[in-house]
């Protein structure tokens, strides 16, 4: 990872802002370090849900881990 890029992000919303900035000083960190850990915490939701729907795509009950056509009868 390299941390010498950046982006920058602008909040709309000032209730969002005004939380995020009270979190930092109740934490003794910053904002950007919460919004790191919000964003990761997205993605791996988002992540989680890919995996769910996709082990549900089988349609038959089979998952990447376990095919029927390759288990014995």
């Amino acid at each position: 990872m390299d941390n010498d890029r950046t982006i920058t992000i602008e909040l709309d919303n000032y209730i969002l802002k005004d939380k995020l900035e009270n979190l930092a000083i109740e934490y003794s960190t910053t904002a950007g370090k919460l919004a790191n850990v919000a964003i990761w915490r997205l993605i791996d939701d988002v992540e989680f849900y890919r995996r769910l729907r996709n082990i549900g795509n089988y349609g038959n009950g089979s998952t990447p881990m376990t095919n029927p056509s390759n288990e014995q009868t």
